[in-house]
């Protein structure tokens, strides 16, 4: 049966309903707590030519107001909202990098800059960056995306120069796939397989779901009452009711 068959039925909400605390213990993160926004709209490209100055905003890939990611003459890469060249170990100041995806964002390990790139390849160092799949943690906007190095100047005789493709924060997508998108990066033992490599989203006139076929669990909204619920093994299979969208968006940073 499908969920839109289980929500087309009136739902005797005193029998079927978990308490709220025990889906939060099952879950394993209080509902209070603000999550992580992660980018995850359409790539685009940013260049540092090799000559140019780090001090100009066309030079700067200015991510948000605290971030300003750039590359002095030589060395590596420092944040210019915070910081006036690079330094060993710190820089760019207000980040953490680790190699992967977001779609894996909270269980990679992250460090500055200088140690992710001397980490990657062989022999290790910023140019075995390129081509290298990483995520960008944003620390004071705790932001998430996904960036990869396209090219790294080694030493050029005009100043150093750098290019990378990252995510965006994909204004397009709805709140609620942005919210669907955010609970399958933080409960991917619930909800699986993401819905990006294999889960169909249902639409009717009233609700709007996913269905997870490796989890066999229901995840959906409804016009109806604008909550959020859920169909699937930790609430035995029966309708649950987790509470207003509204708190759920806020939750995850999807507002």
């Amino acid at each position: 049966m499908t969920f839109l068959a289980r929500r087309s039925r009136p739902v005797r909400r005193h029998a079927v309903r978990i308490p709220v605390w025990l889906l939060v213990l099952c879950l394993g993160a209080p509902l209070a707590t603000q999550a992580a926004t992660v980018w995850t709209g359409p790539r685009v490209v940013f260049t540092k030519a090799d000559g140019t100055d780090s001090k100009q905003a066309a030079n700067q890939d200015r991510l948000t107001s605290n971030v300003w990611l750039t590359r002095g003459g030589s060395q590596g890469l420092y944040n210019a909202a915070r910081e006036n060249s690079f330094s060993h170990n710190l820089s760019p100041a207000d980040t953490e990098w680790a190699t992967g995806t977001t779609a894996n964002y909270a269980s990679l390990t992250y460090t500055n800059w200088e140690t992710w790139a001397k980490s990657v390849g062989s022999p290790p160092g910023p140019p075995a960056t390129v081509g290298v799949n990483a995520v960008l943690h944003l620390k004071t906007d705790d932001i998430y995306l996904d960036i990869k190095f396209l090219s790294w100047s080694v030493r050029p005789a005009s100043g150093t120069g750098f290019s990378y493709e990252r995510s965006t924060p994909g204004t397009g997508m709805s709140n609620v796939d942005c919210l669907f998108n955010w609970a399958e990066s933080t409960y991917p033992e619930l909800l699986a397989p993401p819905a990006a490599s294999a889960t169909t989203a249902y639409n009717s006139a009233d609700y709007y779901y996913r269905h997870y076929t490796q989890t066999n669990a229901y995840v959906g909204t409804s016009s109806v009452d604008n909550h959020v619920y859920y169909l699937g093994p930790i609430s035995a299979n029966e309708l649950l009711d987790l509470g207003p969208l509204s708190t759920w968006l806020a939750t995850s940073g999807c507002q």
